[in-house]
């Protein structure tokens, strides 16, 4: 049985080919690598003005120059640009965003530098086999980056989100849609760290925290989809075995440029306008939420969200 809302991605790229983004303002955080790189380029190539938010400066740097070759690499947005057209600004702002007073700095640079934001995108993550290891604000370092983090962006750059005609928030993470079922007890898994229930937690907090921001700012959209199975370096720093299987593996994935072009129709259409929450699958239609999904629940990982935050 086909996945919900399949749809060939030659049909999406045609589809948003001529769509331009001119005069919107983008943030890309986690934009140095893999499916935010291909993103804050697909922007780019869409006249968006993109800053992207990085560790990697040297990759940073290049993405910058990458962008702007991008910006003009489809003729016919470019032509239908006003006389006064200014070719768009891009950015590098370096961040580790595994530490939150590092997300604080980097959101008070980035409301200096642009005047509003259009779509903040997050997509900051690692990829480890290794056991719980804490940052030195004592936060487990992946559920830093794939959940904290994420929602204390929006936070600190509400503001300038709400200064959009049709702001959006998006974080891009996977999610298998199973419930992480000691959150009440042990909401930041000190108890109960694994693998397999950080993944389940951060999935399902991601879904939690989109919908407790749609109620508290309804004026700002939130989005959480899933990239579904993408060729990166993702597991660059896997133990040589897990990268030989994840190499084979690669093969059978489709293009962190093809992800992008879906999950770009979280930007390009206007299904996802405010106010709502959506939680989605990799081709940007709606995906399953857990059965612990409910206002009870969403209400107190939120409260835990904004102790840590």
């Amino acid at each position: 049985m086909p996945e919900a809302g399949k749809i060939a991605v030659d049909i999406v790229r045609k589809a948003q080919r001529h769509l331009s983004l001119h005069g919107k303002h983008a943030v890309v955080v986690g934009g140095t690598s893999g499916i935010g790189h291909a993103m804050a380029v697909r922007l780019a190539q869409a006249n968006a003005n993109v800053q992207i938010v990085g560790r990697n400066k040297q990759a940073g740097l290049a993405i910058v120059e990458e962008m702007k070759r991008a910006s003009t690499s489809i003729p016919e947005i470019v032509a239908k640009t006003p006389s006064s057209f200014q070719p768009p600004k891009f950015g590098f702002i370096e961040c580790d965003a595994s530490l939150l007073r590092n997300v604080k700095q980097a959101s008070q640079h980035i409301k200096d530098l642009i005047p509003k934001i259009d779509y903040l995108i997050c997509s900051q993550g690692i990829a480890t086999v290794a056991g719980r290891t804490e940052t030195s604000e004592g936060i487990e370092q992946k559920l830093s980056l794939h959940y904290y983090s994420r929602y204390a962006f929006p936070l600190h750059l509400r503001s300038h989100l709400q200064k959009s005609v049709d702001p959006r928030y998006i974080s891009v993470l996977g999610s298998i849609n199973v419930p992480y079922r000691s959150f009440k007890e042990d909401p930041d898994l000190a108890k109960n760290f694994s693998l397999l229930n950080m993944a389940n937690a951060t999935g399902m907090y991601n879904d939690f925290a989109c919908d407790a921001l749609s109620q508290r700012y309804p004026d700002i959209s939130f989005i959480h989809i899933a990239p579904g199975g993408v060729a990166t370096n993702w597991g660059k720093d896997f133990p040589w075995y897990l990268k030989t299987l994840l190499n084979v593996g690669k093969r059978f994935l489709r293009t962190k440029e093809d992800c992008a072009e879906y999950l770009c129709q979280t930007i390009f259409k206007p299904d996802f306008k405010a106010p709502g929450s959506y939680i989605l699958n990799q081709y940007a239609s709606p995906a399953k939420i857990t059965e612990l999904h409910t206002r009870e629940n969403v209400d107190l990982i939120w409260k835990h969200t904004e102790s840590v935050i």
